[in-house]
């Protein structure tokens, strides 16, 4: 009898972590929609919806307060928003990584245009170089 109430408890918990995910998912879903209005936010929100963990999730919240910054410093062009995204999702990345990050995931993208969106971020705090030289690599501060 015991064991058959441990594995209740336990099928219970997990229950109640799931639904407590499906909850976070709903109120980023919901806090994204009623702030944003293009297409961006849609695709934001279907994002969270197919994000099968917290690490995930997390992530997308970040992506959400770092559009934010972007929209407020006027940065919000499709290859800086590309950036941001790649940096979030994949880690720290130097700028032949993340140039050839972009040709997959946008189709096109030049070393010196993304050269010229990261110093942008850089300077605006969105973006912090990780590391000096040849090797240095970017990531969301």
């Amino acid at each position: 009898m015991g064991d058959r109430r441990d594995e209740l408890g336990e099928r219970i918990a997990r229950i109640e972590k799931t639904l407590n995910e499906l909850l976070e998912r709903l109120r980023l879903i919901e806090e994204l929609l009623s702030k944003g209005d293009d297409a961006y936010s849609l695709m934001l929100a279907r994002a969270i919806l197919s994000a099968s963990s917290m690490p995930a999730l997390k992530a997308a919240r970040r992506l959400i307060e770092v559009e934010r910054a972007l929209r407020s410093k006027g940065l919000a062009d499709d290859i800086s928003r590309s950036i941001v995204e790649l940096l979030l999702f994949k880690g720290p990345l130097n700028i032949s990584e993340l140039t050839r990050e972009l040709r997959q995931y946008r189709g096109s993208a030049s070393r010196r245009i993304v050269s010229s969106r990261l110093k942008k971020l850089v300077k605006e705090g969105i973006v912090r170089p990780a590391g000096k030289g040849r090797g240095k690599k970017y990531t969301i501060e």
